[in-house]
């Protein structure tokens, strides 16, 4: 499993290998100067739905799933009774499979405060299915996945840190 240091605003790391914004999930590096590079990823970040859960990436067979660890109180995933624990395997009846790359790319250009998604989740190893209306990303919110990202691409040494704090099992 991989660390996810980022949101998942809902098909997150799942689309194009699968994120809308690789950005959010550290990999891309813009090459715009920093401030354009900033002022882009926040006016972005604020047009986007947002479910609010973190989670572990899971990758086998060209399969991604998302292991839930964190629901953010409050958030459209609390409401539509997504638990940490779940494991996210299909949105809107699509499995998370490389295969479905266009119809993943599909439904994440509709990735909008207001729209709802369907979201099929395991849970105690049988398939729930969820429903969720996105929100507009918090500003709290904003402010960490901007931050984790700008850290990510600093010329300081993130990436040692990070991976000292994840052997250390320091992994929010």
């Amino acid at each position: 499993m991989r660390r996810q240091t980022a949101i998942l605003m809902i098909v997150a790391a799942l689309l194009l290998a699968l994120a809308p914004s690789t950005a959010l999930a550290g990999e891309y590096k813009c090459t715009a100067p920093t401030q354009e590079c900033l002022d882009k990823m926040a006016a972005n970040l604020m047009k986007r739905g947002w479910l609010g859960i973190f989670g572990d990436e899971i990758r086998e067979n060209g399969t991604m799933y998302m292991k839930i660890i964190e629901v953010v109180p409050g958030s459209p995933a609390e409401k539509a009774d997504i638990r940490p624990g779940d494991i996210l395997v299909a949105i809107n009846g699509v499995d998370l499979i490389e295969s479905n790359k266009e119809k993943l790319y599909t439904i994440q250009k509709k990735n909008k405060p207001g729209v709802e998604f369907r979201y099929t989740v395991l849970r105690n190893k049988r398939r729930v299915y969820k429903r969720a209306r996105l929100e507009s990303m918090p500003y709290e919110v904003i402010v960490r996945a901007v931050g984790a990202h700008m850290l990510e691409h600093s010329s300081v040494d993130m990436a040692a840190l990070k991976q000292e704090d994840e052997r250390k099992g320091k992994k929010k």
